[in-house]
């Protein structure tokens, strides 16, 4: 996925005007090698104290200009020439900002936007088989799988919170119904017990529940003795 060009300041190296942390790639790639001009670029760009979510979409951002060069280059030499580069850098890779930081930035959020945790699951395990091929380099496989599991662990955490927010909100109206209940004779805690059993999986079950209170209804229904219209 794109990620959005982080700016700063322009100033030229190698042809390019440098204005974005894929400039900076870019240029990496050209030049074989970072130059002062594109460290202190990138120094700029980061600031004095970065956050781990800048920090995260300028390396990507940066991956993207190296690529661009380098046709066919594989993740591993990309890792590689991340890693020279960042050593030269005045700026620390920062802390991150909190257990679902990898959730928070957009260039790993999006893939799993509307999947179902099973199949989030499965790319997580898919992630092994391309190292084996070759295909990702395993420093990008294990940052996929950390993101996979910060996905799934967050949407463990709103499951339930949104199961304990149902929970209180039925609470008065079990409690309701558990005070009528206490009180109540044995015709109405049959037609409570048929309530519920017509909610069953059981198709017969079903059956008997609803003829229970078919038959409720047309008791109600019937004039009571010695009432005139």
């Amino acid at each position: 996925m794109e990620t959005k060009a982080i700016e700063s300041t322009p100033v030229r190296a190698f042809g390019i005007e440098l204005k974005t942390a894929s400039d900076a790639g870019s240029v990496y790639a050209l030049a074989d090698g970072a130059t002062d001009t594109v460290l202190k670029f990138y120094d700029g760009l980061m600031g004095a104290k970065p956050t781990f979510t800048v920090w995260e979409a300028a390396r990507l951002s940066w991956r993207a200009g190296f690529a661009s060069q380098r046709e066919g280059v594989k993740a591993n030499t990309i890792d590689k020439a991340w890693s020279r580069f960042a050593t030269g850098l005045t700026a620390e890779k920062p802390k991150a900002d909190n257990a679902n930081a990898a959730r928070v930035s957009s260039a790993r959020v999006d893939p799993f936007k509307g999947k179902p945790v099973e199949e989030i699951k499965a790319a997580r395990e898919a992630a092994g088989a391309k190292i084996a091929a070759g295909d990702v380099s395993k420093e990008t496989a294990k940052e996929y799988r950390q993101a996979v599991d910060a996905e799934i662990n967050a949407r463990k955490e709103e499951e339930k919170a949104a199961e304990k927010k149902k929970t209180e909100a039925l609470k008065p109206r079990r409690d309701a119904i558990r005070e009528l209940a206490s009180k109540a004779d044995d015709d109405t805690l049959s037609l409570i017990e048929a309530a519920v059993e017509i909610r069953s999986a059981d198709a017969a079950t079903r059956a008997r529940a609803w003829a229970r209170l078919t038959e409720a209804a047309g008791e109600i229904a019937k004039p009571t003795k010695g009432k005139t219209k």
